[in-house]
């Protein structure tokens, strides 16, 4: 038998190829899941955002001193956990976090009273906000 010139292709550069080949594809893979992830975040994102917007009421007053909060839970699919509050001042040097007891969950249609001290006088704002649903948030002015 005779050899008609047909050669192989040496291993090393079967090898390069191979290696070429593998890292193209995953340029590709790495380009479409991070597509994919975008897309999903950004939908999860609008869902959460259109659950939760505009689920909280907020009447504020403080008495000697003393403040309270009174919440109230509009229309909403889901609980609202995790409740964090802040006053904001005419000083906003002096603007805090409220110490509010997180281990709330509130339906639609509940109501529940934050009770807070603030450490400096005449807080004009109070926030507060669902942690589980951040767009679920108010900020109002408190009554003297």
């Amino acid at each position: 038998m005779s050899n008609f010139g047909v050669k192989g292709i040496s291993p090393l550069i079967a090898t390069v190829l191979l290696i070429a080949f593998t890292m193209a594809i995953a340029g590709i893979m790495a380009t479409w899941a991070t597509s994919f992830v975008q897309a999903k975040i950004t939908e999860t994102e609008n869902q959460t955002s259109v659950t939760c917007a505009g689920m909280l009421s907020i009447d504020a007053r403080i008495i000697d001193g003393k403040g309270y909060a009174v919440v109230t839970v509009e229309t909403t699919t889901q609980t609202l956990t995790n409740f964090r509050g802040y006053l904001f001042y005419s000083d906003p040097s002096k603007n805090e976090a409220l110490s509010l007891n997180q281990s709330i969950n509130l339906s639609s249609g509940e109501i529940h009273t934050f009770n807070f001290t603030n450490s400096s006088a005449n807080p004009l704002y109070i926030s507060i906000t669902a942690g589980n649903c951040p767009s679920a948030t108010r900020k109002v002015s408190i009554i003297k």
